[in-house]
């Protein structure tokens, strides 16, 4: 199973199918994982009706038997607060494997709110495995970053629970600013019927009797008041906030998780911050 990746876990029996996608040689350096696997299914070995697919014991059998990089950092972020930038930054890197926002895992979690009867030791595992093998090392690296989406927030103590040791960094930012942004360009986070609204605490009746600009805004402040009672309580996390510049906290960070970064490595991360961190072919032009 060298150069496939779980793309996708259902559940159309009790022991789960598991749809597997070739990655080959494709780095994973676009600003979200769903880019790079877009990249991916145009490849030949994806072509065509016939899929590669598995039960869920699937993923035991080839995290078994593939070499895979341990996660360096989780990184988490509350919205338009630099986290696509850093994690651009770090996939710059060869030795660095970086996912943003993989819809598996987001999936997985989910399972939570839309799947209530998958068991939450099942649902813990099934995440292992899926990191596990989303590290795969294909080209000799040896750090492995995954950011995740903005209302994993509302899950940073599970996720700590299955990985105790593995350092935190979370980017925060002003919430009007935030809101700006995504008044600008929503983000599936904001809208309402999109994702579950039991993820931060309300019913989908009262979700949906709340005008958008008082949704955006309870789902920021949800999120933010995560942010922030989860650093009071734990040890091993880094806060960085988004007026500090990107540049600083890249830096922050790197130290943080004591990673060496030469002065080549470090003026390539400068010319990547000159460009849009989700659209690297345009002037980056800051916000008012």
């Amino acid at each position: 199973m060298k150069n496939w990746i779980p793309n996708e876990i259902k559940w159309p029996t009790a022991e789960g199918l598991v749809n597997w996608l070739f990655i080959g040689e494709q780095r994973f350096r676009s600003p979200f994982f769903e880019e790079s696997l877009a990249k991916c299914r145009r490849l030949p070995e994806n072509a065509g009706p016939i899929r590669r697919t598995t039960s869920l014991a699937g993923l035991e059998s080839a995290a078994a038997v593939l070499e895979t990089v341990a996660p360096t950092a989780f990184i988490f972020h509350v919205s338009r607060c630099g986290s696509t930038m850093l994690t651009q930054s770090l996939s710059l890197r060869d030795d660095n494997i970086v996912v943003a926002e993989a819809p598996i895992f987001d999936a997985i979690l989910r399972w939570k709110y839309n799947a209530p009867d998958i068991p939450e030791l099942v649902r813990h595992h099934t995440l292992k495995k899926a990191v596990h093998l989303l590290g795969q090392r294909r080209f000799n690296e040896t750090h492995y970053f995954i950011k995740w989406d903005s209302w994993h927030l509302l899950f940073l103590d599970e996720i700590r629970e299955i990985y105790p040791n593995v350092p935190f960094i979370l980017l925060n930012r002003n919430l009007e600013k935030v809101k700006l942004s995504l008044q600008k360009m929503p983000g599936m986070q904001v809208v309402q019927g999109l994702l579950e609204p039991e993820i931060y605490g309300l019913t989908k009746a009262a979700a949906m009797e709340l005008h958008p600009t008082e949704y955006t805004h309870y789902v920021l402040t949800k999120m933010q008041r995560a942010l922030f009672h989860f650093l009071d309580k734990d040890d091993n996390s880094l806060l960085l906030e988004y007026e500090d510049g990107v540049f600083n906290n890249f830096m922050k960070a790197i130290d943080f998780i004591d990673l060496e970064y030469h002065e080549t490595e470090l003026n390539r991360v400068g010319e990547r911050l000159q460009f849009h961190s989700k659209k690297p072919d345009e002037q980056f032009v800051a916000e008012p």
